[in-house]
């Protein structure tokens, strides 16, 4: 889709709590990811996500996920809810025997951020996966597990779409020579 600005560009992208430093993360409730270097983003969405369906987690009412890098998504009176990026209702099991749990996106609450000035760059995704009242859930002790140096049944996906703006430099270049 063209604007006034230049082009818009969507990004499908995937990460995946086994991609993180394990020295400096070595849980999969809080990490970071380095990512592609994005640059003028006007929209982020959370499109999907995989959870472990680890013993309590069908007993919350619902799961929180901030994103440090776009901390204002939702505005509320409770602290905890106004530094989230969004509250995460859960599906049902991918399949009846599997370890992991789907997020609905039905009834999630507030995946997408649209920005009014775009974000300059995107370098990083910092993710910290809590609980209604806003401690990190705690999917169990991640630790190296057959030939992975973690438990991949302790492990989460997140997809997201990043909408950016590609200059149109002739149109730029035409503008200034008029």
């Amino acid at each position: 889709m063209q604007t006034q600005y230049g082009k818009l560009v969507e990004h499908n992208i995937v990460i995946r709590s086994s991609d993180r430093d394990l020295t400096q993360y070595p849980n999969p409730n809080e990490y970071k990811i380095v990512t592609k270097d994005y640059k003028e983003i006007v929209e982020f969405e959370l499109t999907g996500g995989i959870l472990p369906f680890v013993e309590d987690i069908n007993l919350e009412p619902y799961i929180l996920v901030q994103i440090n890098e776009f901390k204002q998504n939702l505005e509320s009176s409770n602290k905890i809810l106004d530094d989230t990026f969004s509250i995460l209702q859960l599906a049902g099991p991918v399949t009846p025997t599997s370890p992991f749990i789907n997020i609905d996106k039905r009834i999630s609450e507030q995946t997408v951020l649209k920005l009014q000035t775009p974000q300059a760059k995107l370098e990083t995704i910092t993710i910290k996966i809590k609980k209604w009242d806003g401690t990190l859930f705690d999917f169990g002790t991640d630790s190296a597990t057959g030939n992975y140096p973690f438990n991949p049944a302790l492990q989460n996906l997140f997809t997201f779409k990043i909408t950016t703006i590609e200059q149109d430099f002739q149109k730029l270049n035409h503008q200034f020579s008029v």
